[in-house]
C-alpha cells in the first residue's frame, strides 16, 4: 500500500497544480473546486492519503504537489498504520496510543 504523507511543519496541503492534475483524472473532489478557489494556499487537506489518484499525482509531480508550507513524500508500507501528526509534521503510529 502506498501512502502520502507530509513531512514537515506546517501541515497537509495540495498546490493548485496538483488540484488540476487530479482535474484531469477525474478525481471527484478536485472537480468540485472552481478556479476561483486559485488563491488559496492550500487544497483537499481532508482528501485520503492512500488515494490511488493522490498517490500517482504526488508521484508525477514531486515537490510541485505540495501546498504552501508542505513537503509530500510517498512511502510504501505492507501493513496498515495510522497517521499521526504535530504541528502539521506527520509521521506512522506503530500502535493506537
Amino acid at each position: 500500500m502506498k501512502i502520502v504523507l507530509n513531512t514537515c511543519y506546517g501541515g497537509f496541503s495540495l498546490s493548485w497544480k496538483a488540484v488540476e492534475r487530479l482535474q484531469e483524472l477525474g478525481h471527484p473532489e478536485a472537480l468540485a473546486l472552481s478556479p476561483f478557489e486559485k488563491c488559496y494556499s492550500g487544497y483537499l487537506r481532508e482528501i485520503p492519503r492512500t488515494d490511488p489518484l493522490l498517490v500517482r499525482v504526488v508521484e508525477e509531480l514531486g515537490a510541485e504537489a505540495a501546498g504552501r508550507c508542505a513537503k509530500l513524500t510517498v512511502l510504501e508500507t505492507g501493513l496498515e498504520k495510522r497517521i499521526r501528526e504535530y504541528d502539521g509534521k506527520e509521521y506512522f503510529a506503530w500502535d493506537d496510543d
